[in-house]
């Protein structure tokens, strides 16, 4: 963290100003570069960040000695396997969200009929990145959830309400009720079959530990206690976040088909969407 303050945040703040105060000073290029290097600077924050916070998901490169955690291998820490693929899915869901703006901007010219001759591109440049970037993104988060079962089980079993381990497991894609221990079974369920086992796993036969399993066995290693996380929160929110951006892939797929067939400015209602 204190590398991102020190670097990160210092070139994108410096670039930042040489940017925005280097209009009709600096060369065009010059210009251009700074801007670039300000990019650089957040991505390169958000690797620090999560860094760090990947390292209390899974520590490791240190040793705990009197009680303090104690740095022994950086290389260790920059290279965290659930590091690398949260930074990976965090990037692509800022392009995506970038590729969004754009693309919702130039609609709402379109769908007002105005400026089409610059917003018709700014849609191109938009599908072109957002169709291939959200798409990648879904199969980096369903690969993610293979990482964080690797090391949290218990995060997985809470986001599916998993009580019990199976093998294989089904995926819920809606379910009423069954989110606490004094109401496991759900009262409704539509369920996908080894759809959890594929996330988790990526097999088709993988098992996933249920949360009653691995309370035992943390209260046996750690003592007593809820290891727990809020169960109908971490289902839920994980729903809405793959939901989310499943739809978005969609309909910017959508738009992508609408924009080849020359359609996108004449369907007043996908713009508005």
């Amino acid at each position: 963290l204190a590398i991102e303050g020190l670097a990160a945040f210092f070139i994108e703040s410096t670039f930042l100003g040489l940017w925005i105060f280097g209009w009709d000073r600096l060369s065009r290029r010059v210009h251009l570069a700074t801007i670039w290097l300000v990019a650089l600077g957040t991505w390169l924050s958000a690797f620090f960040i999560i860094v760090a916070n990947s390292w209390m998901q899974r520590p490791v490169g240190s040793e705990v000695v009197d009680g303090r955690a104690e740095l022994n291998d950086v290389w260790a820490l920059v290279s965290n396997r659930l590091g690398i693929a949260a930074f990976t899915h965090v990037i692509l869901v800022g392009v995506t969200t970038a590729a969004v703006v754009v693309f919702g901007v130039a609609c709402w010219h379109l769908v007002s009929r105005r400026n089409e001759e610059l917003f018709l591109p700014a849609a191109k440049l938009a599908l072109v990145v957002g169709v291939p970037v959200s798409a990648l993104n879904l199969a980096i988060g369903s690969h993610l959830g293979v990482v964080i079962t690797d090391y949290q089980p218990m995060k997985i079993a809470a986001t599916e309400a998993q009580w019990e381990t199976c093998q294989p497991c089904a995926f819920s894609l809606f379910q009423i009720g069954g989110f606490s221990a004094d109401d496991e079974t759900p009262a409704f369920s539509i369920q996908i079959p080894r759809l959890l086992s594929v996330l988790a796993t990526g097999s088709l036969d993988g098992e996933v530990e249920g949360l009653n399993p691995l309370q035992a066995e943390y209260q046996s290693e750690y003592g007593p206690g809820n290891y727990m996380p809020p169960i109908r929160t971490a289902y839920w929110s994980m729903r809405i976040m793959a939901y989310l951006g499943t739809l978005v892939f969609f309909v910017l797929a959508l738009g992508a088909l609408l924009y080849r067939r020359r359609a996108l400015a004449t369907k007043p209602w996908f713009l508005w969407v």
